[in-house]
């Protein structure tokens, strides 16, 4: 995947991209490496913006924002829960967690229940539940290029936006969702009970 030439973002009707992430902000979760690829990301789509939900190293993360230049696209939400987290899942575009350590992370769970393409990294148990190139992208941990030429695809694609989101859905509705655990743990008491 190359980066194109030209800004590409495809926005309708002058709303913006959004980006979400939702996890502790520090070195682990790799916003750092989020905040790093923006600057070439809105060259590309000066249309997008990045809501960052949660607690950390804000003020850290804030200075970097400052060094970059990329202030006026970022915005830090704190620690949500509720209904603000809901109302920032519904107004987001796409998920993106670029972390270095995860077992299986709820967030992207969460994120792809609600439709959500996911830019993630090929750790832990993520790639069991995102598939690349299917529901997502998934990237080598702290590889920032990989990482911004995912977020350029799909801010200048909706139609794989969309594809990717209604895939993640259908993934956790038939994979991970309530229904589908219950129902294999009681295939599993019967297993062991018919033994």
């Amino acid at each position: 995947m190359t980066l194109p030439k030209e800004p590409t973002c495809d926005a309708v009707g002058g709303e913006f991209v959004n980006i979400l992430f939702l996890g502790e902000v520090g070195e682990r979760k790799g916003i750092y490496d989020l905040l790093r690829a923006l600057p070439e990301v809105l060259r590309h789509c000066p249309s997008m913006r990045l809501q960052i939900g949660g607690k950390g190293e804000i003020e850290r993360a804030q200075d970097l924002v400052r060094e970059l230049g990329v202030g006026d696209a970022v915005e830090f939400c704190g620690w949500v829960v509720g209904d603000e987290k809901r109302a920032l899942l519904r107004g987001a575009s796409i998920y993106v967690l670029p972390s270095y350590n995860e077992g299986l992370p709820m967030s992207i769970l969460e994120a792809m229940s609600w439709k959500l393409p996911i830019i993630s990294t090929t750790v832990g148990g993520i790639p069991e539940l995102v598939r690349d190139r299917e529901e997502g992208f998934l990237i080598n941990p702290g590889d920032v290029e990989a990482l911004t030429r995912a977020l350029i695809k799909l801010a200048s694609d909706t139609s794989l936006r969309q594809s990717m989101g209604q895939k993640a859905l259908r993934r956790v509705e038939q994979g991970f969702s309530s229904v589908y655990v219950s129902r294999s743990i009681d295939e599993l008491y019967s297993a062991i009970i018919d033994k």
